[in-house]
């Protein structure tokens, strides 16, 4: 006599197959279930689009917020010498937490913090997109187009926009 967990499994098994061979008979031959398959998957498409959509806007309004808040907590020094002190701290504690795996828009922060105090910031813009891990970066371009830091804005003149993501293009993902 098969055990009573024997004949669950095996009644299991034949109504999962059974399904599975309707649901392959509605999909060949039914073509209104295979509409409503398709009217469904683009639901399914467009729902996750909107999701992602949300995701980068919140990322952005986060990102925004982080860097507003940490200029007026902590402005950028304006001494020469205090300058260089600053941008050795602030690119020692980026790397600290590029390597600790850190949260990527802290590590961006500290990156973004250094790019304001550093004489070329075209040059070490370069230097970052060499050693500088895409998420943080993309964040760090953000930053930058959502607030330019002052040394950018004198190299660059009017080719940039003077603060405000009004003008930005770019986009995080």
């Amino acid at each position: 006599m098969p055990s009573t967990a024997t004949v669950v499994t095996s009644a299991l098994a034949v109504s999962a197959v059974s399904y599975l061979i309707y649901f392959d008979y509605q999909r060949r031959h039914n073509p209104e279930f295979r509409r409503a398959l398709r009217k469904r998957e683009q639901k399914y498409i467009k729902q996750k689009e909107l999701q992602a959509e949300a995701k980068k806007m919140d990322m952005k309004l986060r990102i925004e917020k982080v860097l507003k808040e940490s200029l007026a907590k902590d402005p950028i020094p304006t001494d020469m010498g205090a300058r260089e002190k600053y941008f050795v701290a602030e690119v020692g504690r980026a790397d600290e937490l590029l390597s600790a795996g850190a949260d990527p828009v802290e590590t961006a922060l500290a990156f973004y913090r250094a790019l304001c105090v550093y004489p070329n910031p075209i040059d070490l813009m370069s230097i970052y997109d060499k050693s500088v891990k895409p998420p943080v970066l993309d964040i760090l371009r953000q930053m930058v187009i959502i607030e330019p830091p002052s040394v950018l804005r004198d190299v660059l003149g009017s080719a940039i926009p003077s603060g405000g993501p009004s003008g930005s293009t770019l986009t995080v993902e």
